[in-house]
């Protein structure tokens, strides 16, 4: 859920903000947190402030600001969206016929079968296909079931690998701090934030520029994420790794697990970050490639492409 789709609640810019900030607001210290204030205004509208340099968000209620806090809580706690869910269907279906989803690229994009031999090279082709297809036809599962089993069939002969699910838990290195210090330091963040609008005020009122303002406000800030705390240790702790139940990953010979379904999902959601499909693949190989490889040349292909993971699976 996003603030948007509460009635009543809606963006300010930078100008009425600091209109805003004029009123005789009251910090409410129950819904502010570490970056961000929430103002109530006289009216019982509730500002979510976050420097005065920025644009912010303004809230009806009190209320329905505690409600945009508690639902931002509620997606944080379910972990990220798997969109593998809609586009590839249960993983267990997609392992076992992967071989077969390969096969099917070519009919799906319209490319002869003999093109599609299993090469990196064939990717040329893949890509070229792709740019034939309207983007919102693109993230559907009759293009992205193919084409991630495809790439990731290309990609298995190089790296060694298998294809397999991702681990249900992982272990990670939880920062602890003393006490004492984060909750001196905590205490520093009002002070120091309202020290950087000062310094924005201040380039203001010598007619700086927007953008003069946004990096004295910075340069303040800075202060604070530099001056935090150090951690007296490390903890290592094991916990659930979640929003790749359904993501199929290829596990290569020295343990790492690649994505293929990464590699093609990001550049259909945002074309402007798009590297060639073959580049892409090929720079996620290089760690496997013999020292005297050609690089991405792999144009050599795999003549005869016989689906490779009938065994390995």
């Amino acid at each position: 859920m996003t603030h948007r789709k509460i009635p009543g609640v809606h963006n300010v810019r930078v100008k009425e903000v600091r209109e805003l900030l004029k009123l005789a607001w009251v910090r409410d210290e129950a819904l502010s947190d570490r970056w961000n204030d929430a103002r109530v205004l006289p009216d019982g509208r509730v500002l979510r402030y976050s420097g005065e340099h920025i644009s912010s968000t303004i809230f009806p209620t009190r209320e329905a600001y505690a409600e945009f806090k508690r639902e931002c809580d509620e997606m944080m706690a379910k972990g990220p969206v798997d969109p593998t869910l809609e586009l590839l269907g249960p993983i267990d279906d997609f392992l076992r016929d992967v071989e077969a989803h390969a096969k099917s690229l070519g009919a799906r994009l319209r490319i002869p079968s003999e093109v599609l031999d299993g090469s990196e090279a064939s990717l040329d082709a893949v890509d070229s296909a792709l740019k034939r297809v309207r983007r919102d036809k693109r993230l559907t599962p009759e293009i992205m079931t193919p084409l991630v089993a495809y790439v990731g069939e290309v990609m298995l002969p190089v790296c060694h690998g298998r294809w397999t699910k991702f681990p249900t838990t992982q272990k990670r290195a939880v920062p602890v701090y003393d006490p004492a210090e984060m909750a001196a330091w905590q205490e520093t963040i009002p002070a120091t934030r309202a020290a950087a609008d000062k310094a924005a005020a201040d380039v203001k009122a010598r007619r700086g520029s927007a953008g003069a303002q946004g990096e004295a406000f910075q340069n303040v800030m800075l202060q604070l994420r530099m001056s935090h705390p150090q951690p007296i240790r490390h903890d290592v702790v094991e916990e659930p790794l979640v929003g790749h139940e359904n993501e199929p990953a290829i596990r290569a010979r020295d343990g790492r697990l690649l994505q293929p379904f990464v590699m093609v999902f990001v550049p259909m959601v945002e074309p402007s970050k798009r590297l060639p499909l073959r580049d892409t693949v090929d720079v996620t190989l290089m760690p496997y490639r013999p020292q005297s490889g050609t690089g991405s040349g792999g144009s050599g292909g795999h003549p005869g492409w016989v689906p490779s993971m009938a065994s390995a699976r």
